[in-house]
């Protein structure tokens, strides 16, 4: 029980932190970014890698 806790622990963790990582299409072109989500919306793919 006590390895479950830590696990629950960590992905709570990667939880919360995960809000602050920015894409990297983001990070470098937001004007881009935003022609790029919607386009990929509109198709219903995935969009590029997060950094």
């Amino acid at each position: 029980m006590s390895i479950e806790l830590m696990f629950n622990g960590i992905n709570i963790a990667l939880v919360a932190f995960s809000r602050y990582v920015v894409p990297k299409a983001i990070a470098l072109d937001p004007v881009a970014a935003e022609t790029e989500i919607a386009q990929a919306l509109a198709d219903q793919t995935p969009l590029a890698e997060t950094v």
